[in-house]
């Protein structure tokens, strides 16, 4: 950090390195016969021969930095720029094949935030994004990383207090290369042109008095393939919702013997989607419940949390009306974090 008259700078340099090595084996074949209203289970079922195995491995190094520039105590400018190199290979093992990567690709942010009176802060930001594509299409062929730009602004506003922060906001993104589902062979993906993400969202956040904490948030998304040599052109791509919401609250007592200790409850709504590209298949709306049991000692947090509090039974989304997978049971998950 350092400052040039009325600016002040904050730099940011960095490095990271990654490695994935992923090997994947799907086969299918018929299966006997059940009787979904008298089932009988135990039946010898023969393993399916495989139609596709493959072995990749993925190095990525990526070189980044970020400048802030915070001018008058008002306007606050964040350019950051990173450079990828990817490098990977993938083995076709029924093929007796091999497909090679080796992508570069440059990708940045610039974003402003203007702090006006009365806690309230306008601001504005563009990003590219690259995310490396792990895996095959059914021929063997290696996916291409997934590349997307988009924008956003919207205005924040901070309680005179300082502890609550109420945003709304407006986005708009393209994604090229996306995986959907392979329509011709069921259990594949394939890459589809671009997909057009925009939408409003809505996020506040509130440290309330007597030690109560709430997070709200709700987004609608309207989302629409813009590119593809398929039918979905056009379409809503599947498992994706206009609506989005989630409530979160949580007390924790302040005094006394039981300091620390806290109890949370949330819910999460996810609205309908389509199983299908062509929009004819619709998937259910949802709504779950989450709990939690928490202590704070000192650097030390222990977390009990339960999702899917009642073991609500659900369909979480179909990528066809024969391949459509039930959403997670009840799961208790206990969590041990130190901070230093």
């Amino acid at each position: 950090m350092f400052t040039t008259g009325p600016l002040s700078h904050t730099v940011l340099l960095g490095v990271g390195y990654q490695r994935y090595d992923f090997e994947e084996a799907q086969g299918f074949d018929a299966a006997p016969s059940l009787d979904i209203f008298n089932p009988v289970y135990g039946a010898s079922i023969p393993r399916p021969p495989l139609f596709l195995e493959t072995v990749t491995i993925q190095e990525q190094v990526g070189v980044y930095g970020q400048g802030q520039v915070k001018a008058f105590d008002r306007a606050i400018l964040t350019l950051s720029g990173r450079g990828d190199f990817l490098f990977a290979e993938t083995k076709d093992k029924l093929a007796g094949s091999k497909q090679k990567q080796d992508d570069s690709e440059f990708s940045g942010r610039a974003g402003l935030v203007y702090l006006l009176d009365m806690g309230l802060a306008p601001y504005a930001s563009y990003s590219k994004a690259f995310l490396p594509t792990l895996g095959t299409d059914a021929s063997g062929k290696a996916f291409e990383p997934t590349i997307a730009n988009g924008y956003e602004f919207g205005l924040k506003y901070q309680v005179p207090d300082g502890k609550s922060l109420l945003t709304v906001s407006y986005f708009n993104i393209r994604q090229k290369n996306v995986l959907t589902p392979d329509p011709v062979n069921l259990f594949d993906e394939i890459q589809t042109g671009e997909i057009r993400s925009r939408g409003i969202e809505f996020e506040g956040n509130l440290r309330l008095p007597l030690g109560l904490n709430l997070i709200a948030s709700y987004t609608y998304q309207d989302v629409e393939v813009t590119e593809s040599n398929g039918a979905d052109k056009g379409n809503r791509p599947i498992t994706v919702p206009k609506h989005h919401a989630s409530v979160w609250g949580d007390y924790t007592i302040q005094s006394g013997l039981l300091n620390g200790l806290g109890i949370g409850l949330g819910v999460r709504y996810k609205g309908k989607s389509f199983g299908d590209a062509a929009n004819t298949l619709t998937v259910d709306d949802f709504t779950l419940v989450d709990g939690s049991i928490f202590y704070d000692w000192k650097s030390i947090r222990l977390d009990l949390i339960t999702k899917n509090m009642f073991n609500n039974k659900h369909v979480a989304a179909c990528n066809t009306a024969s391949a459509c997978f039930f959403g997670a049971d009840r799961t208790i998950v206990g969590t041990v974090r130190l901070r230093w």
